[in-house]
């Protein structure tokens, strides 16, 4: 007999969704397969941490969006700070976007809520890709033309961006930043320049240099209060080839007036710099 036990939210999933990112379900627009997916997922995902509590007394698992939603029921500040900040970038993008071009996020919603599985979980990676697509989107003159747009030798670049009547690729490119390669900054450099290139020759094997115009859109994970020692090398780091957008990041700070925790999408020398002034 199955000892499973039925996570509380399975069947009936939509409405905290619509509570607490309703712009995501708006994009999203599940079908009735996805969300009979979604809640296969998240019941199993609930399993595994039973499992994990009768076992071991606790869980370890890396956050998804089913633990935001979960802990925000529960109160948790940072889930729910986290929550409001994919909310407000997915209702910007709907406010920026034709209905075409917002059915075209529609996968990368979906990859967010479900790409997991045990513990490991990407979603991060697709949050971040909104939240450039957000800021690149934020200059009028800057239009979506494709997302994960083919290019002859095979490759995706994650958008297609119209800029004053020329098009240009742009890859969200996630760095998940390990205490290694924090030790000290000629490791830190080493780190970067070869996540960049490497990300790089991948995209445009045997794509003529002058074919396309593309960027790397780079986002920083991981021990931001590391960062500070390192401020030298983001003022002085010269991107390979010129084609390395500034290096982002998403952070989280108190609001002075209401005392809230937010987050945001910011630079990292902007970071830095505000770190350096406290």
């Amino acid at each position: 007999m199955s000892t499973e036990i039925k996570f509380p939210w399975a069947k009936d999933i939509e409405p905290h969704f619509q509570f607490y990112i309703p712009s995501m379900l708006n994009i999203l627009t599940p079908s009735k397969k996805q969300i009979r997916c979604i809640e296969k997922k998240y019941t199993n995902r609930y399993n595994m941490h039973r499992d994990a509590i009768i076992a071991n007394g606790f869980f370890e698992a890396e956050t998804t969006i089913f633990e935001l939603l979960w802990q925000a029921k529960e109160g948790d500040i940072n889930s729910l700070a986290f929550l409001r900040f994919i909310e407000k970038i997915c209702s910007s993008l709907i406010s920026k976007l034709e209905i075409v071009q917002i059915n075209k996020l529609r996968q990368t919603c979906y990859q967010a809520v479900i790409n997991f599985e045990r513990s490991k979980s990407k979603y991060l990676c697709y949050i971040g890709e909104l939240a450039s697509l957000e800021r690149i989107l934020s200059r009028n003159e800057h239009k979506l033309i494709d997302v994960e747009y083919k290019i002859p030798n095979g490759k995706c670049f994650d958008f297609a961006i119209e800029i004053n009547s020329m098009l240009h690729l742009i890859e969200v490119q996630n760095i998940f930043l390990n205490s290694e390669a924090m030790e000290e900054e000629e490791n830190f450099r080493k780190f970067m320049e070869k996540r960049f290139i490497d990300k790089l020759v991948n995209k445009t094997d045997g794509i003529p240099e002058k074919a396309y115009s593309f960027a790397l859109l780079p986002i920083l994970w991981g021990e931001f209060n590391k960062l500070k020692k390192y401020i030298n090398f983001f003022q002085t780091f010269k991107p390979p080839k010129n084609i390395v957008l500034p290096l982002m990041m998403i952070s989280s700070f108190e609001n002075i007036e209401n005392g809230d925790i937010e987050f945001s999408f910011m630079d990292v020398k902007q970071y830095l710099y505000f770190l350096t002034r406290k």
